[in-house]
């Protein structure tokens, strides 16, 4: 059991650090650390960037990364999608994982922007609000629990 974790994480940023942190802990609760594909276990090969003054312009995707993101993908049961913030090649993502029919857990940080940016509508998915980190790990564990994800599932 694999899952990808993609979305507003991008290590150069510490508030996007702490969040994919707290994704990290709650997830080798139910899946082993090998398991979990993040952002950062593949940024080498996804993005290049000037780490002094990182700038989107900055950021260059080419397809050797994109196949090689997509391949991790391919191998995942779950995917795991915080959209607190926008995040160039997220939609990518979500629409391979949509044509590959990949169950997709959606959170979000309760903010005004947010608003009709998500409204449902994605096939085998759930979505979760939370105001703190805090809230997110006690709604992600229960969601993954209710699901039936856990590290003896294989």
């Amino acid at each position: 059991m694999k899952v990808f974790l993609t979305g507003a994480f991008f290590s150069i940023y510490e508030e996007e650090t702490k969040r994919c942190d707290r994704y990290v802990k709650v997830l080798t609760d139910f899946f082993e650390r090998k398991d979990i594909v993040t952002r950062d276990d593949i940024s080498e090969h996804i993005i290049k960037y000037d780490r002094e003054h990182p700038t989107l312009s900055e950021i260059e995707l080419n397809k050797e990364s994109f196949d090689y993101e997509a391949e991790h993908l391919r191998q995942s049961d779950l995917v795991i999608c915080d959209i607190s913030k926008a995040v160039m090649a997220t939609g990518i993502v979500l629409g391979m994982a949509h044509e590959m029919q990949k169950d997709v857990i959606f959170a979000y940080e309760r903010k005004p922007h947010i608003g009709i940016l998500v409204t449902g509508g994605f096939p085998n998915s759930t979505f979760i609000v939370y105001d703190t980190l805090d809230e997110l790990d006690l709604k992600l564990r229960k969601v993954l629990t209710e699901r039936g994800y856990g590290k003896s599932q294989k």
